[in-house]
């Protein structure tokens, strides 16, 4: 994968917008859910966890619902890192708490689009260095995934009248949540290479 740190990755800003994010149909026409030519290594991942286009299917019928109950969901996420120590104060140091909230409810609900493409990957590598340039550690970075999962399957099962299929819904939110965590550790590990190899090459060149 190309992780270039020049191409953008670890420029995010919280009050950034997603690129061609937040709707389940390519601008261009393209309506597959899944497009992702030159990344073999993650589509391999894709297959392994077993998330399919059906999968992303479905968790596109959750958008409409996720998009009118955003503000509730943003405010359960961040109930825990307010009741956390150690992240309240890397984020109170590093960001706006308002802005952090508003940029939180336009990522869950681009996570619904349904789409897993280019831009959607890019997006979440550098969602991923920004947070480890804040100073967020890795596991902390997933306990924040595995919370906001907690919050996304509490309320699958608040409207789970209204959904045809409450399982697969689940199953489905749970697969994209893990695809979405792995994706940070690999963009967390890609960082920490680059630092290495820059900081390598600075003492090579002193010496």
């Amino acid at each position: 994968m190309d992780t270039n740190p020049d191409r953008g990755y670890n420029r995010y800003d919280p009050t950034d917008k997603p690129r061609n994010e937040g709707t389940a149909i390519a601008p261009d026409g393209d309506d597959r859910r899944i497009a992702l030519e030159g990344y073999p290594e993650i589509r391999l991942h894709l297959q392994m966890i077993r998330l399919t286009e059906e999968d992303l299917r479905l968790i596109s019928l959750m958008q409409p619902f996720i998009a009118d109950n955003q503000d509730q969901l943003a405010d359960s996420f961040y109930e825990c890192i307010l009741q956390t120590d150690n992240l309240r104060e890397i984020f109170s140091k590093h960001v706006d708490m308002g802005h952090l909230r508003a940029a939180l409810c336009d990522h869950i609900v681009a996570m619904f689009a349904g789409r897993i493409d280019e831009s959607y990957i890019e997006r979440r590598f550098r969602i991923a260095v920004f947070h480890q340039k804040v100073g967020v550690p890795p596991k902390w970075y997933i306990t924040l995934y595995q919370n906001l999962l907690t919050i996304l399957l509490s309320f699958v099962h608040e409207i789970s009248d209204r959904l045809s299929d409450v399982e697969r819904m689940r199953q489905a939110i749970t697969k994209l949540i893990s695809f979405e965590q792995q994706l940070g550790l690999e963009a967390y590990e890609q960082r920490s290479q680059n630092e290495e190899r820059k900081a390598k090459a600075v003492i090579g060149a002193a010496r």
